[in-house]
């Protein structure tokens, strides 16, 4: 066979194999594309997921509420079970939220909340916050063995719900170890991996600082309210023919406390002086600008009671002395022999008064500028004979205004709720209206209810 018939004999093998070359180049383009959408798509769910962590992070102050959200998260959309391990005053790990795709095994292992570690050991959770650094677990049963020397018992509740690969990862502030995630997968999913670990410890390091703001809001928090409780009055003047009572419902909140406050004391020539007011701001140092305003507004009280002329010399050595600070308050002087009531409002909730035929009117006709906005800010005083019977309730906005309800509509509320037939006393009116404005709810603003009824 000549040289040129071997080529042309050869030519269609050739154009064969080329044809199979080409055909393999496109299938593992194809792959790629699909590996790459694939890729793609995890990134876009990570990212997502990430984001839906974050916004629940920066949502929840309460640190249970915090990692309860937070495992109910993780399950089922990256784990079968998520629980959280955080440090005992006694230098052990417990469980202290746990969360299971199926109630049952949630049930079961809620057991282990009664089986705290100490923190250094063989297991995943010990390993993790002794060294700071995520523990990955591909197959959980060669693991049991060494975990059960630990505490058989709980090694016993874990190995009951079938665990196959796990992911325990810390929850660091810094160098600082708040806690551990651990995670469990079963037979039914893929085993965790590396691609796992990066989205478990960025949830795990914006859990951590949650958890961390939290603790500061709370200490904050304490602080607050321990400050304002000792700037608030002891106990109330005892008067013949005026029936007084007060509540202080501190912000069950974050740090939201500190500003809000109520006041009662006697006048020359038998009045007394009822006050609520508002700085504005919830932190410590409302707190301690409250307890300057409320001595000013005391001083001028009693040098001269006029609402009107006590309102407008606080003002101006408010903005002389505390430039920054704002306040709306209600000042009311009550004559008890005539059952005058003069009064003034900067910038304040009016109060209520409640007829002893069972009405409930808003003092209005007086509110002026909150206290601080400008020095020269004048206020009115208003006039209202009480009649034997009639009580007046005086309260801060967090009584009335929440993110659930505006203003408008807590006023409405307040006053059906203050149609109250005679006989009522002041704690029937502060309860009625607690009971019926705040219930059981969280409160995010401190409220403070003063109330009087004038028997004379």
């Amino acid at each position: 066979m000549t040289e040129q018939q071997q080529v042309e004999a050869s030519l269609p093998e050739s154009t064969s194999l080329l044809g199979r070359l080409q055909e393999a180049e496109r299938a593992e383009l194809l792959a790629r594309e699909r590996a790459a959408r694939a890729e793609a798509r995890s990134a876009e769910e990570r990212l997502t997921f990430l984001m839906q962590a974050g916004a629940l992070v920066a949502a929840t102050g309460d640190p249970g509420e915090l990692l309860d959200q937070v495992t109910r998260l993780v399950v089922p959309t990256l784990a079968d079970c998520c629980m959280v391990f955080l440090p005992t005053a006694d230098g052990k790990l417990r469980v202290s939220a746990l969360t299971h795709g199926d109630p049952a095994r949630t049930r079961k292992l809620a057991a282990l909340r009664e089986h705290p570690v100490p923190t250094a050991g063989p297991l995943m959770s010990q390993q993790a916050y002794t060294t700071g650094v995520t523990q990955l677990v591909r197959d959980v049963k060669t693991e049991l063995p060494s975990w059960a020397t630990v505490d058989p018992g709980a090694t016993e509740i874990v190995a009951s719900v079938h665990p196959h690969s796990a992911l325990a990862t810390p929850l660091l502030v810094g160098q600082r170890t708040l806690g551990v995630m651990v995670m469990y997968r079963g037979r039914g999913r893929p085993r965790f991996a590396s691609t796992d670990a990066e989205v478990v410890e960025e949830i795990a390091r914006r859990l951590a600082v949650g958890l961390a703001n939290a603790d500061t809001f709370a200490r904050e928090h304490a602080i607050a309210e321990t400050l304002q409780r000792s700037i608030l009055p002891d106990t109330l003047p005892e008067i013949p023919g005026l029936d007084l009572a007060v509540r202080y419902l501190p912000a069950t909140q974050g740090a939201n406390v500190g500003g809000d406050w109520y006041d009662a004391f006697p006048l020359e020539g038998g009045g007394i002086a009822l006050v609520t007011g508002d700085v504005a701001g919830h932190s410590i140092g409302s707190a301690s600008v409250m307890g300057q305003v409320r001595s000013m507004l005391r001083a001028y009280a009693i040098d001269n009671p006029d609402p009107g002329r006590v309102l407008r010399r606080t003002n101006t050595a408010l903005t002389m002395l505390l430039p920054e600070a704002l306040a709306s308050v209600v000042y009311a002087v009550l004559d008890l022999s005539t059952g005058d009531l003069a009064y003034a409002n900067a910038g304040h909730p009016p109060p209520v008064v409640i007829t002893g035929t069972g009405q409930a009117e808003y003092l209005d006709g007086t509110t002026g500028t909150m206290l601080g906005a400008s020095a020269d800010t004048r206020f009115t005083t208003g006039f209202r004979r009480l009649a034997p019977g009639s009580g007046l309730l005086c309260y801060t906005d967090g009584l009335i205004e929440d993110r659930h309800r505006d203003i408008s509509k807590g006023l409405v509320l307040l006053a059906e709720t203050l149609r109250l037939p005679a006989p009522f006393s002041a704690a029937q009116l502060c309860a009625t209206a607690e009971a019926v404005l705040l219930g059981d709810a969280h409160r995010a603003d401190d409220v403070c209810l003063l109330a009087a009824r004038f028997t004379a």
